[in-house]
């Protein structure tokens, strides 16, 4: 049987319904407040619903924290293969103690509960926002061993860490691999993550910045999940990214996508650090988390650059162009929407 953790978020719905697709037996992992629904709405993305309410009733849920030791060990009992995909993403100060709780800890629940059960693999999701960047400028791989800088934030700490309780679990007899995707673009929830980006251009985004990074379509990230873990690949990790762009060029793109104004304002250093204050005054009255930190700051400044050749050389994959990743969730997006529009 395979296992999935975090299986109700972007990346799990989507890996559960390839899966899914190869008619293999699934237990996904979730929370026991997550919402199942998500994930049907995602296959109902790309199957009419006879097809996707089909699917989804071959999911064997099972509900476990990522960070209860004991729940984890116990829902992965019998699990051949293991898809750890659960993780907290967040860039305030606040939440750094709950992503240390399920990156950090959770992955190393998880590797102990694959050790323990006899697990046959272990795809571990970690993230770019893990590696470091190259000293000599050139993009950042797989080779990079030392940790990101205390700059680069909360999440890409715990990411880091987490990965060493993988290379921990391999060292004491884990056929594991690790992946670390780029942003990845697909439809999810348009509230949050990187969905929320085409919601934003929809709704009137004005500002810009001139970093960049790189992005990758979930069906790719999804693929190479798949090919590596079922492969004869172990003990290594893996870039997955499609392409370095700019965030002004990915805005445009939506927009375009979106047929909406692009945005036209470049947002620098001071715009941002008074986006920050008023940011943080609107999170004292409101108790809303914060929209720009410190860490979302600087990351759209950040100009940082991730290449995927070792990845393409041995799946000899070809990864989709990113303006078509983004045409494709608009489009998903647009869809989503107008349903809404009509049901209402």
């Amino acid at each position: 049987m395979t296992v999935i953790t975090g299986a109700s978020g972007m990346l799990g719905a989507h890996l559960l319904y390839k899966l899914l697709l190869k008619n293999e037996p699934i237990k996904a992992i979730k929370r026991q407040t997550s919402d199942t629904s998500f994930v049907l709405k995602i296959f109902r993305f790309y199957e009419n619903e006879k097809t996707a309410q089909s699917l989804f009733n071959k999911i064997v849920w099972e509900d476990a924290d990522i960070t209860d030791a004991i729940a984890i060990d116990e829902a992965i009992n019998q699990g051949d293969i293991v898809y750890h995909c659960a993780a907290k993403v967040g860039f305030a100060r606040k939440e750094r103690s709950a992503m240390l709780a399920i990156n950090k800890e959770g992955t190393e629940n998880v590797v102990n509960a694959c050790l323990n059960n006899k697990a046959k693999k272990l795809c571990h999701v970690s993230s770019i926002a893990a590696l470091g960047q190259k000293k000599d400028g050139l993009p950042s791989d797989e080779n990079i061993t030392e940790s990101p800088s205390e700059n680069a934030g909360g999440y890409a700490l715990t990411k880091f860490d987490a990965e060493r309780e993988v290379w921990r679990g391999i060292a004491e007899g884990l056929d594991a691999v690790i992946v670390n995707p780029s942003v990845i673009i697909g439809p999810g929830n348009w509230d949050t993550g990187s969905p929320k980006l085409i919601k934003t251009v929809a709704s009137g985004l004005k500002f810009y910045t001139k970093g960049s990074t790189g992005f990758v379509d979930v069906f790719d990230v999804v693929q190479i999940m798949i090919r590596l873990t079922e492969g004869e690949f172990s003990a290594e990790r893996f870039v997955v990214s499609s392409e370095n762009i700019t965030y002004h060029k990915v805005f445009n793109t939506i927009a375009d996508a979106l047929s909406v104004k692009r945005p036209t304002i470049e947002a620098g250093k001071t715009t941002l650090a008074t986006a920050r204050v008023l940011s943080r005054i609107d999170t004292y009255f409101t108790g809303k988390m914060r929209a720009v930190t410190k860490d979302t700051a600087e990351a759209a400044l950040s100009k940082n650059e991730y290449t995927s050749q070792k990845v393409i050389a041995l799946l000899d994959f070809v990864f989709l162009p990113v303006e078509s990743a983004i045409q494709k969730t608009v489009n998903l997006f647009l869809e989503d929407r107008n349903s809404n529009i009509n049901n209402s």
